[in-house]
């Protein structure tokens, strides 16, 4: 969750972007990124989330109080500061939560480990210094 760093606050200056190229997976809600699931930066916190979790625009101070997107967690705290000031008020557009889909999870791995016939197996796979992925 944003937390102010060295006195600032979320939104005061620019975030220092986490590279594409480190991210596999949506840092809020963990969904896999895909060619339909695309990378988004939050403008306030540098996170790189999906695009439902960065639906949102909120003002920010480094960019003279013009919307931009943001993630969930950075809108609900950048609400609360600066939700209040009438002329900020209006630049702020929460997502809709209402067509919100949860990622897809077919049914047939939709199974209990504890349930009765169900087992798990596989190996456990490690990634070398050298980029290869070998058995554990």
């Amino acid at each position: 969750h944003p937390q102010p760093v060295l006195g600032y606050m979320i939104g005061d200056c620019g975030p220092v972007w986490v590279p594409d190229h480190h991210v596999t997976m949506c840092q809020a809600c963990n969904c896999n990124f895909t060619l339909v699931i695309r990378r988004h930066h939050c403008r306030a916190c540098g996170r790189v989330v999906c695009y439902q979790c960065a639906d949102n625009t909120a003002p920010l101070r480094y960019r003279q109080f013009q919307p931009a997107r943001v993630c969930d967690a950075c809108y609900g705290v950048l609400e609360k500061v600066l939700g209040k000031d009438e002329v900020l008020k209006s630049k702020f557009k929460k997502r809709d939560s209402s067509r919100t889909v949860g990622p897809y999870i077919p049914q047939r791995l939709k199974v209990y480990a504890n349930c009765e016939g169900s087992q798990m197996s596989g190996y456990l796979r490690q990634k070398h210094k050298n980029g290869k992925w070998r058995r554990s």
